[in-house]
């Protein structure tokens, strides 16, 4: 049995009410400027033709130049585009009218012909200016900004294949093609699901672009609740982002008209006080279901899919949540439409009560999902290498300074390559967190300091550094018990009546007290389990002198590398260890105890601890001496 044929909708007649009018008003316009125009063109016979032609040369340069910054030709190819011959018509009849009803506005027009010619070259100066004014405010030249001292990495999402790091423009072009090739059914909710920071946005606008690259009859609207989060109605917000999205696109004035019919249905009976009475007004007896068939009928005309991108959806709070999965829900009668969700499930799922309830209305509302993961070996290479590559797209930091944190980047690259990779992942497992620790390097001059010619060991540092961005409030309990020359739960100490170190009573109960990935931190820099040297008794002074856990006594590490987080403070040279382990180094390699001596680093001038502290290091080390050193 056919399909029954849909009722006929009605007229558009607010669309051709307005283009007649703009033809008709059009047609008067023109009237009253040839009007004005020719008794100037009598005052003005004897002015040489050259000059006459500059000046209406001049003015319609103008025109055109201030209708292509407008975008006038778009629309105006859009309307080509759209074949409504129909609105040219109405255009013609406001001309035809204007025509029609100029007998009756004969004397207008007289007095008009009748008014001082100059009026016509006053009120072309004053079109010019007000054209020219935008047009000089966009080009005039404006001095450079001066560069900034200092560069950080920005968190922009990547706009093109060009810029993607972490090679994830395959998967995102695959998923393009195959939401395409899905074809457009009422109620195809699609999610992308990874956690923050994976680069959800990014993967998008790599759809987008193979989207509008791969069908010309596709539009994309992107819409982010965040931004109206406080609105109380999402559904008109969404309605409303997707005509602008589609007006843009294509050349449709009946869709507004129905979107403004929606926007007010949905908004119900509305009050309105004049003089003291007040007065409601009900919507029409249209149901949202007609007046969504009404804005299906206007996509399905224009032959255009509409792929309804919503991001960040894990960012609202539940009932904000809620309220843009409704408006989602209310409009699953665009059968042009497709919906692609953007969220992190744990995070929806995070209260211990709804957890449970979120998951099992996802699983009813998203018809398929796509999860988006990050691998170790990605960041790994693009902090060993892949940087360099795109530092002109991805890093506003010039390559020398990212040059000069090589040493650390290359050992976070080794920890995120070792067996204790997925204990770092939360805490650099994106790029999002990459950047942020370096821009954390960037703050505190990391690229000025030589760590090379310090006693910091990296791994110790990106540790304490990690402590400082995540979990600061632990950070400051660490800061507040370890400097002053106070030693306090976290460095390990000598036991009583032996040489043996070993971790404070209160450092267990500590490690025990935080998240997984602070008690992991906390073990990687302070437990004697962990470390290397655990059951020692004696330690080589090189250790003592580099790494974290030692706070006692002339070896203050911990709160040397406190104070260089904090407060930008390196040590001094003549401070540091392995500035004397280096002179003894050339000394074994055949350099003179007197080269050294009055080398520039040795100078009296700047006192005698230099000498002091060498000729302790090299008595200490004079076995390992050659002969010839030891005679010297």
């Amino acid at each position: 049995m056919a399909a029954a044929n849909p009722a006929m909708k009605m007229p558009e007649l607010l669309v051709f009410a307005r283009l007649f009018v703009i033809g008709f008003l059009g047609a008067e316009v023109w009237r009253v400027a040839f009007i004005l125009g020719s008794n100037f063109a009598q005052m003005i016979s004897d002015l040489a033709l050259c000059a006459k032609v500059s000046g209406g040369i001049f003015g319609v340069l103008l025109c055109l130049i201030y209708a292509e910054e407008r975008g006038a030709f778009v629309t105006a190819k859009k309307l080509g585009s759209s074949f409504r011959l129909d609105l040219l018509v109405a255009i013609g009849i406001g001309i035809w009218a204007n025509e029609l009803i100029s007998p009756s506005l004969s004397k207008p027009h007289a007095s008009i012909k009748d008014a001082d010619a100059l009026w016509a070259p006053a009120i072309f100066i004053l079109l010019c200016a007000v054209l020219l004014s935008p047009i000089l405010q966009k080009y005039w030249p404006r001095r450079k900004p001066v560069a900034p001292q200092l560069y950080f990495i920005t968190d922009d999402e990547i706009e093109d294949e060009n810029q993607d790091v972490f090679a994830s423009k395959d998967q995102a072009r695959l998923f393009a093609d195959t939401v395409l090739a899905s074809g457009a059914h009422p109620g195809l909710v699609i999610g992308v699901d990874g956690p923050w920071g994976v680069g959800k946005t990014s993967f998008m606008n790599l759809a987008q672009r193979r989207w509008e690259q791969a069908n010309d009859k596709v539009i994309v609207c992107r819409f982010e609740p965040l931004r109206y989060a406080s609105e109380p109605d999402l559904a008109d917000r969404l309605i409303r982002d997707l005509s602008a999205t589609i007006q843009e696109k294509v050349y449709a004035p009946e869709f507004r008209p129905a979107v403004s019919r929606y926007s007010r249905l949905i908004k119900g009976k509305a009050d309105v006080s004049f003089l003291g009475f007040k007065l409601s007004l009900e919507p029409s007896q249209e149901t949202v279901d007609e007046l969504l068939d009404d804005i299906d009928e206007v996509l399905k005309r224009i032959d255009r899919r509409v792929i309804i991108v919503i991001d960040d959806l894990d960012r609202l709070d539940a009932k904000t949540t809620n309220k843009v999965l409704f408006a989602t829900r209310r409009t699953f009668r665009l059968s042009q439409a497709t919906y692609v969700l953007c969220y992190d499930t744990e995070v929806l799922a995070e209260g211990k009560d709804e957890g449970p309830r979120a998951r099992e209305f996802l699983e009813k509302f998203v018809t398929v999902k796509l999860s988006l993961f990050v691998d170790s070996s990605r960041i790994r290479d693009f902090l060993l290498r892949d940087w360099q590559r795109a530092e002109k797209h991805l890093v506003s930091v010039p390559a020398e300074t990212m040059f000069k944190l090589r040493a650390l980047l290359s050992e976070l690259a080794d920890i995120l390559d070792s067996s204790k990779a997925s204990s770092y992942l939360p805490l650099v497992g994106d790029l999002r967190k990459v950047k942020r620790f370096i821009n954390a390097m960037l703050l505190m001059q990391l690229e000025n300091s030589d760590l090379g010619r310090t006693d910091f060991n990296h791994r110790d540092l990106i540790n304490l550094m990690l402590l400082h961005l995540n979990y600061p409030g632990l950070f400051r309990q660490i800061y507040a018990e370890e400097t002053e020359g106070r030693s306090g739960s976290f460095s390990i100490q000598r036991g009583t009546g032996n040489q043996r170190f070993q971790n404070s009573e209160q450092f267990a109960e500590i490690v025990k007290a935080q998240p997984v990935p602070a008690a992991f931190l906390l073990e990687q820099l302070f437990s004697l389990t962990e470390l290397s040297f655990f059951g020692n008794f004696n330690v080589t002074d090189s250790i003592q002198a580099s790494r974290a856990c030692f706070n006692q006594g002339q070896f203050r590490n911990l709160e040397n590398y406190l104070k260089l987080i904090v407060r930008f403070a390196t040590p001094m040279l003549e401070k540091t260890y392995v500035f004397y382990q280096n002179a003894i180094d050339q000394v074994k390699k055949g350099e003179t105890v007197t080269s050294i001596l009055t080398s520039p680093s040795f100078q009296l001038e700047k006192g005698d601890r230099t000498h002091s502290e060498f000729w302790q290091f090299i008595t200490n080390q004079i076995y390992a001496l050659p002969r010839n050193a030891v005679v010297d």
